[in-house]
């Protein structure tokens, strides 16, 4: 899976039940930025609720984002 409706993710994981979407967000303080992360998280949430991905993120800009984004993929089904 190389693009998912136009975006391409930052990591395609495999070896899930389902393909891992995974998105790194780093940037802060760029209004165009925030908005197409947005974008992203509208459409691979859909897909995912859709059940044909499992999406997680990791935002580095939040104190606990590495943790968060750990969690978030040690909770997915195999």
């Amino acid at each position: 899976m190389e693009e998912l409706d136009g975006l391409r993710p930052d990591f395609v994981l495999r070896g899930h039940k389902l393909p891992v979407i995974v998105e790194v967000y780093g940037r802060t303080g760029d209004p165009a930025y925030d908005e197409h992360k947005e974008i992203k998280r509208t459409i691979y949430r859909t897909y995912e609720r859709e059940g044909l991905i499992h999406y997680v993120e990791w935002d580095v800009s939040e104190r606990r984002g590495k943790e968060s984004f750990l969690a978030q993929l040690n909770a997915l089904p195999k």
